[in-house]
């Protein structure tokens, strides 16, 4: 199967055969017909370490380029369904406003882009948040994934973009659930080291702390907190005797 190969810059070397710019080692000499050309491997479909097929121009020896209109596509995937559907329960009226938003297109620079949203429930499942984020790239080609919320939902889908190295942003989670989380070796903070492809906004427990301690400082009370964390990637950050709530809580109870 072939598919026209926009948002990938190629040359055309002297036996006009279009080599993919700035793959690297990864770089690869793909077939021409007419303008379109086999899909490229994975490793060549990405970022710095090779060429995604959606960016700007089909460059040939005389100079003209060609400037497919494809749409650019956005997955999503959240908890629709399943225990955690609380948190999902705006997503209809934020992407229908987003949807408005960008109905006549987004324009990078002289192009204008049709934007297309690709939505996956998650079902409260990180097993099934994986496999959607999987779809999402291999089966729906899409150039980005957002994700929230929870770490059951983050975390699966991060870690799958991270290892197809496709752009994600996930959110609705303190940063240490997805950072600390996502390490090798989670207790060691001298192992952790930074994401490629993956990135997180959201306040910290730092945050969340800072604020419950705030107001309880301001009722008379015998200092005394208790704290019930779940077994799961939140309820140990927030329990971590370093990093969550049982540090602070003792430094309360000595003051």
């Amino acid at each position: 199967m072939t598919r026209l190969a926009t948002g990938i810059i190629w040359k055309v070397n002297p036996g006009n055969e279009p080599a993919c710019l700035g793959g690297g080692k990864h770089e690869r000499q793909y077939q021409q017909q007419q303008f379109r050309l086999r899909s490229p491997p994975r490793s060549a479909r990405l970022g710095r370490r090779g060429c995604r097929d959606q960016c700007d121009d089909l460059v040939w020896p005389n100079g003209s380029s060609v400037h497919p209109a494809k749409p650019i596509k956005i997955g999503y995937v959240s908890p629709k369904s399943g225990p955690l559907a609380a948190f999902a329960e705006a997503d209809d009226f934020v992407l229908g406003e987003f949807r408005k938003s960008v109905k006549d297109g987004l324009r990078l620079g002289s192009q204008t882009y049709q934007i297309e949203v690709v939505t996956k429930d998650s079902q409260s499942n990180p097993n099934r948040a994986a496999e959607v984020a999987k779809e999402l790239i291999t089966r729906d080609n899409v150039s980005l994934i957002l994700v929230g919320a929870t770490p059951e939902t983050n975390n699966p889908v991060a870690t799958q973009c991270e290892l197809e190295q496709v752009p994600c942003i996930s959110s609705l989670a303190p940063w240490q659930t997805n950072f600390i989380g996502r390490q090798a070796n989670p207790a060691d903070p001298k192992s952790w080291k930074p994401f490629d492809y993956t990135f997180h906004y959201f306040w910290g427990l730092e945050d969340v702390i800072g604020v419950f301690t705030g107001m309880w400082s301001q009722v008379a009370t015998n200092k005394s907190v208790g704290a019930l964390f779940p077994n799961d990637a939140d309820g140990n950050a927030w329990g971590d005797t370093t990093i969550g709530f049982p540090p602070v809580l003792a430094g309360l109870q000595a003051d």
